[in-house]
């Protein structure tokens, strides 16, 4: 590594020589120099004992994006996830119709870091993917860390922008797996349709930017609950709407059901 920087010297600044990710401050080294990774993935291949935590990304390397902190989660399914949105279930900033969902404006850009505030990160808009990764806390904790249930998508993207721009894409991973990401959750018996931006007929019923409806009649164009991210429109279920968690209405499995909770979504 560079002079006076580097092994058991401060960690090099960027433009510094490098042995290694864990010579820079970045977390990143490319080329035998400390640079700014695109993403939380380069970062971890550059440094597969890199931990958990805040570092800077830079996405389009020499492009226009500035360089931007982004929270790396890098022990989940062999880690390398960038964190892309935080979702509080007990608020309404991201309900399905919300105007976040499909517009390149952040949220709360400056609290990067995994914890209970609100944001839409840069990420959000500029990370491309192959993976997303969505985690619930239920019940949302007064605080220490969070504590999450995820469940990785399969799904390959230019951008989380992209994706809630356009139009349903299926999931198939089950009602069971997406029940186990809320305790004592509940859910109608039929429809059952999941995915992103799961919107099965009317403004007037059950839809989810990720997740699950389901219905008490063998169809799904009145669904009347609800379990994921970016959720809205129980008709007859408890009030209020969540943005995150579950609600459950006319009949749902184990009852009628309001369960906020905190979703977080990365990508990889």
């Amino acid at each position: 590594s560079d002079v006076d920087c580097g092994g058991a010297c401060p960690k090099c600044g960027v433009g510094k020589v490098c042995g290694g990710g864990g010579d820079c401050s970045t977390g990143f080294c490319g080329v035998n120099v400390c640079a700014v990774a695109t993403s939380c993935r380069a970062i971890k291949l550059a440094l597969p004992a890199a931990t958990s935590g805040v570092y800077p990304i830079d996405p389009d390397g020499a492009g226009p994006i500035q360089p931007f902190n982004a929270f790396c989660e890098m022990t989940i399914d062999g880690g390398g996830w960038t964190l892309a949105l935080k979702v509080d279930g007990t608020k309404d900033t991201f309900l399905y119709d919300a105007a976040l969902w499909t517009n390149a404006a952040t949220f709360q850009p400056n609290l990067p870091d995994l914890d209970r505030n609100e944001a839409k990160l840069q990420t959000f808009a500029t990370v491309a993917f192959t993976d997303v990764l969505i985690g619930l806390e239920h019940p949302i904790l007064a605080g220490g860390p969070l504590s999450l249930k995820t469940q990785k998508l399969t799904i390959t993207r230019p951008s989380l922008l992209n994706l809630f721009q356009g139009g349903y894409v299926a999931t198939a991973i089950g009602r069971n797996t997406w029940k186990s990401l809320v305790t004592n959750s509940s859910l109608q018996p039929f429809c059952n349709r999941e995915g992103f931006n799961n919107y099965p007929a009317s403004q007037f019923n059950s839809r989810a930017r990720i997740g699950i409806v389901g219905n008490n009649e063998n169809e799904c164009n009145s669904p009347d609950s609800y379990l994921g991210i970016g959720t809205a429109v129980v008709p007859c279920g408890p009030a209020p709407d969540r943005a995150a968690g579950n609600v459950a209405g006319c009949g749902g499995d184990t009852g009628d059901k309001n369960l906020p909770a905190f979703g977080v979504v990365f990508v990889r």
